[in-house]
C-alpha cells in the first residue's frame, strides 16, 4: 500500500489511470479511498487519479486530534506536495467537498478545476446526520452510485434536461463514463 508522510501522519492513497491530467478525489466523512474505487477503475485514458484516505479514515493514521477542515486541507496540501503533483482537478464529496473548498480558497493556483459532489451546505451544518444502511447497501455503494448516475442521464428521464446537477455532469463527463443526453 502506498503512503505519504504529511506533517504528522502517514496518509494512505490509491491511484488509477496513466494520463497526464491529474485528478485528486477527496472522500466524505466516515469513508475512504474506496468511495472512489469505481472511478479509479474506469478513468479515461488522459487522466491519472489519486484518492487519499484522509486523517482517521481507511488505512491512514488515526491521531487523537486534528480533525478540522483546515487540518484536512493542510494534510491534502502535504499529500499533493509530497507527490509533486502538477496543477490538478480537485473533486470533493460531502465533507471532502468542504476540505476541497478550503484547499481551493487557500491555494487556488494549484488547481485547474474544483468539482463538488453533494457537498455540505455553504452555510454549514449544525447536526451530523447518520443514516442506517445495511451491509449489502454499503458493500454495493459503488454499483448503486453508477446505476443512479446512469439513470439520471438516460434519455427521457426527467433529470436528463438542462437541470442535471452540473457537478455530476462534469465529474462523469470528464471521466468519460457516459455521454449525457439532453444537455
Amino acid at each position: 500500500m502506498p503512503f505519504v508522510n504529511t506533517s504528522d501522519i502517514d496518509m494512505h492513497y490509491e491511484t488509477g489511470g496513466r494520463g497526464k491530467s491529474v485528478l485528486v478525489f477527496v472522500h466524505g466523512n466516515f469513508a475512504s479511498w474506496r468511495w472512489w474505487q469505481p472511478v479509479l477503475k474506469d478513468l479515461s485514458g488522459g487522466y491519472r487519479a489519486y484518492a487519499p484516505d484522509m486523517r482517521g479514515c481507511g488505512d491512514s493514521d488515526r491521531p487523537a486530534d486534528g480533525y478540522t477542515i483546515a487540518q484536512h486541507a493542510d494534510d491534502l496540501d502535504h499529500f499533493i506536495r509530497a507527490l509533486e503533483l502538477p496543477r490538478l482537478h480537485l473533486v470533493g464529496h460531502s465533507l471532502g467537498g468542504c476540505v476541497a473548498m478550503e484547499y481551493a480558497l487557500s491555494r487556488p493556483k494549484h488547481l485547474k478545476t474544483l468539482t463538488l459532489v453533494a457537498p455540505a451546505p455553504a452555510e454549514g451544518q449544525t447536526v451530523l446526520q447518520i443514516f442506517d444502511m445495511d451491509n449489502e447497501m454499503i458493500q454495493n455503494a459503488g454499483i448503486h452510485q453508477r446505476k443512479a448516475v446512469r439513470c439520471l442521464f438516460r434519455e427521457g428521464h426527467p433529470r436528463s434536461s438542462a437541470r442535471v446537477d452540473i457537478t455530476t455532469f462534469i465529474l462523469y463527463r470528464v471521466l468519460g463514463w457516459i455521454e449525457p443526453v439532453g444537455i
